[in-house]
């Protein structure tokens, strides 16, 4: 939608005597002024413009209360946008749009068409909300806390789902005046986007599903064997790229025996969100791994850090499974550069913090867990990795817990049933996704005659955040619905795991000091020569230096009587 268009809307929904809407009246569009610091080169009322859907909390009730779901509207750069904007549905469920409006400020896709945010009802900026406080206060049982208080505030959580989320976007494409849509879901988004095609199809132009989460699918049950599926097929992906398994053995193996040593013995390390020491487990790594899994930057770097942990080195090796370097930061760090300092947004202090524990729940417990069981989930689980069986059955056994006392009623079977339709969809899929898996994506094509199906074979979740390719190929879609997309750039993407090179060096002056993996213990610690690839040192004049390895000088080397080429690697210890 075009600026003036927008605001023109907006002017007749609150001035027009015709069309003046009294209090009370729903749905109904309130402009406002955004609720987050805009993002850098944006102005309010000319690049985009913010404001709130009044809808019905309690939907066929006449005397519901009124939920307010915060809306952006970015305006397209494009002096002549299509009339068909993009609608973001964010995953969780639970998540907030708005908090991404930053990434959706840049993204080529707002180049030909508005892109239009919204928190879904009870998520981020929305009223009201149901994010859980709890969860990060020191009470007991924080969810059961955190249900007893949203009862105690009046919050109907029955009203709390796809359906009448779904009936909260028909309104939105009611009151903005606007003739089509387009729809791009990531995750529970794109149960949402398929939930609206479903119950509200009308004005739908398009549907982009990234990450699908089908309403056919028993997603709890499935749960544990997708997330060891994903995590075998990194250890397979190692061992089939040379490099990877020459740097790192058998990483499956190494892996497993770190879950188990764990198991029996934890290591402390930092929380990295709130600076206090914990115990990390067995079971503490395969989540992180499962975690890291999600973010398709971070694959690159797993096997190595995985290697780290196994070498002893449990900061560093956490510090990178937690997604704090990426492949570019040990590049950077290796090569002696120093990273930026990270660009985190000044929120303010009451902001939301983008993820509501309450909707999960809702949602969960109407659409999911009376239709998948514990005991199924188990059986399913049951030839997994031990190392990984109870992990990734913990949080499915907790998920059941918590919906035997959050009351937000029971789904109909329709919400088990796959959803057909003829608009034209385009699914994209990622094949070390541990949460929605391309089966599930390949679940929901099959339902949808006008769809494409995008595997990339080496993307976590979100395949859109991948890079270039799946931007473009949703751009070519959203072009032109009706015509296949040009997919030929996912056959050109590689896998590269980051392996630290070993260094060619050329001999300056003679070294004054060698340092041997075998024979100098005091300086490279306990390594072998296959993992000693980085360590540092104290020289016998007191002074301090790095020590890089260097195959032709016969081992470790001081760098300083070394000219080494720019690329070598050497990586410092991580800060």
């Amino acid at each position: 939608m075009h600026r003036l268009c927008f605001l023109g809307v907006v002017a007749l929904l609150v001035s027009s005597p015709a069309l003046a809407q009294p209090s009370g009246e729903m749905p109904r569009f309130e402009e406002d002024s955004c609720p987050f610091p805009l993002p850098d080169g944006e102005v309010e009322g000319d690049t985009l413009a913010c404001g709130f859907l009044i809808v019905p909390e309690s939907r066929g009730q006449p005397d519901s209360e009124e939920a307010a779901l915060a809306v952006a509207i970015l305006f397209s750069r494009s002096p002549d946008p299509a009339l068909d904007p993009l609608v973001y549905l964010s995953g969780g469920p639970g998540s907030s749009a708005l908090l991404e409006a930053d990434s959706w400020a840049q993204s080529a896709l707002r180049a030909d068409r508005d892109v239009i945010l919204i928190d879904q009802r009870g998520t981020g900026y929305s009223l009201p909300t149901l994010d859980c406080i709890e969860m990060t206060a020191d009470v007991e049982e924080p969810e059961r806390a955190c249900y007893d208080r949203l009862v105690r505030d009046g919050i109907d959580l029955n009203a709390y789902h796809s359906t009448d989320s779904a009936a909260d976007l028909a309104d939105l494409r009611a009151v903005l005046g606007l003739e089509s849509i387009n729809l791009y879901g990531v995750s529970y988004g794109t149960r949402l986007a398929l939930t609206i095609l479903r119950d509200q199809p009308d004005g739908i132009r398009s549907v982009v599903l990234d990450s699908t989460y089908p309403p056919q699918v028993a997603g709890l049950e499935e749960q544990p064997i997708h997330g060891a599926e994903a995590i075998e097929y990194l250890f397979d992906l190692c061992d089939a790229d040379p490099a990877c398994r020459n740097a790192y053995g058998d990483l499956r193996a190494t892996f497993y025996q770190l879950v188990d040593d764990l198991n029996d013995t934890p290591v402390e390390s930092t929380d990295p969100e709130t600076g206090d020491a914990v115990d990390v487990t067995g079971d503490d790594l395969v989540d992180a791994l499962f975690n890291a899994l999600y973010y398709t930057p971070s694959i690159p770097t797993l096997p190595y850090s995985i290697d780290l942990m196994g070498a002893g080195d449990f900061d560093a090796g956490l510090d990178i499974l937690r997604g704090m370097y990426s492949l570019d930061d040990l590049r950077t760090l290796a090569s002696g550069g120093e990273l930026p300092e990270a660009d985190v947004p000044d929120l303010p202090e009451d902001s939301p913090d983008g993820d509501s524990e309450g909707m999960y729940q809702s949602v969960e417990c109407y659409e999911e867990v009376g239709f998948n069981s514990l005991d199924a989930a188990e059986a399913l689980a049951a030839d997994i990795p031990p190392q990984l069986h109870d992990a990734l059955l913990a949080g499915v056994a907790s998920q059941f817990d918590t919906c035997a006392f959050w009351d937000s009623g029971q789904a109909d079977e329709i919400e088990t049933e796959p959803v057909s339709s003829d608009v034209p969809t385009l699914v994209l899929a990622g094949g070390l996704d541990p949460v929605t898996p391309p089966v599930w994506g390949q679940a929901a094509a099959d339902y949808l005659p006008n769809s494409r199906y995008v595997e990339f074979p080496y993307a976590g979740h979100s395949v859109l955040d991948s890079g270039e390719c799946a931007v473009q190929i949703a751009g070519d879609f959203l072009d032109d619905p009706l015509a296949a997309p040009d997919t030929g750039c996912v056959n050109e993407i590689a896998l590269e795991f980051y392996v630290p090179e070993v260094c060619l060096a050329t001999a300056l002056e003679p070294a004054d000091r060698y340092a041997d993996p075998q024979d100098d213990a005091e300086i490279v610690g306990q390594l072998d020569a296959a993992q000693a690839y980085r360590a540092d040192a104290y020289s016998d004049d007191g002074s301090y230096y790095w020590l890089r390895l260097a195959d032709d000088m016969g081992g470790w080397v001081r760098e300083d009587g070394l000219d080494f080429p720019s690329d070598c690697f050497m990586l410092p210890y991580l800060e």
